[in-house]
């Protein structure tokens, strides 16, 4: 892909939950890619994952990668999560179907806050916009706040597990409000997951997609 004329394109790239970073590797690859086919271009990838021995495997970060080592909730402050057992799929939520009775206490943000104090050109016109979100349950919480907050309409591109909501016997009650809520705003989480990688969306191929339609 590259622009018919010079013209500022910016692309950030938000990997919600993003583990040891492989997927986070994989999209700074891709945008370096295109960078260098379109010098214009400037890009950002945010890692936000609360387990700093996790993030490690990515350390030291490009220069366009920056790490979060926080949680998303539905409130600024602390969170108690809980570990998995496996060592994947760690969650806020303590009923998870593979989470211990050991937890780590580690700060937590409301994303919608989190944006407006850290993505300065996140509304910008020029301004494609991509989430990966795999957050155990915390989903729920996480689109309740960009709904809310009229921030949906500013991402081109959600993709991610999706279903983790239905790992979470707590929030067993609010499964259907959850999938209504993404149907009732038009929210399309196409599959991208570190788990059975060949069930994938293209990822990469709805990046060059929509920055054709933009540009």
């Amino acid at each position: 892909w590259a622009t018919k004329e010079k013209v500022s394109v910016k692309i950030n790239f938000f990997d919600l939950g993003a583990h040891e970073g492989r997927i986070v590797v994989a999209a700074w690859r891709f945008l370096s890619k295109l960078k260098l086919q379109n010098p214009q271009l400037e890009f950002s990838v945010y890692a936000v994952e609360a387990c700093k021995i996790l993030t490690e495997y990515i350390s030291p970060a490009p220069p366009e990668v920056k790490i979060i080592n926080k949680i998303i909730s539905d409130h600024n402050g602390f969170e108690n999560i809980y570990i998995a057992e496996n060592g994947t799929g760690h969650s806020i939520f303590s009923t998870k179907n593979n989470v211990s009775p050991n937890f780590l206490t580690v700060e937590c943000i409301k994303f919608s806050d989190w944006l407006e104090d850290n993505v300065a050109d996140f509304k910008n016109k020029e301004t494609t916009n991509i989430m990966k979100v795999n957050i155990e349950g915390a989903e729920l919480h996480l689109f309740r706040d960009l709904i809310e907050n009229d921030l949906v309409k500013y991402y081109d591109i959600f993709c991610g597990a999706g279903d983790d909501i239905e790992k979470i016997p707590e929030l067993k009650d609010n499964v259907d409000e959850y999938y209504n809520m993404l149907k009732e705003n038009n929210i399309i989480i196409h599959r991208v997951s570190d788990w059975k990688t060949k069930r994938n969306a293209n990822l990469s191929q709805m990046i060059i997609d929509k920055l054709n339609e933009k540009y």
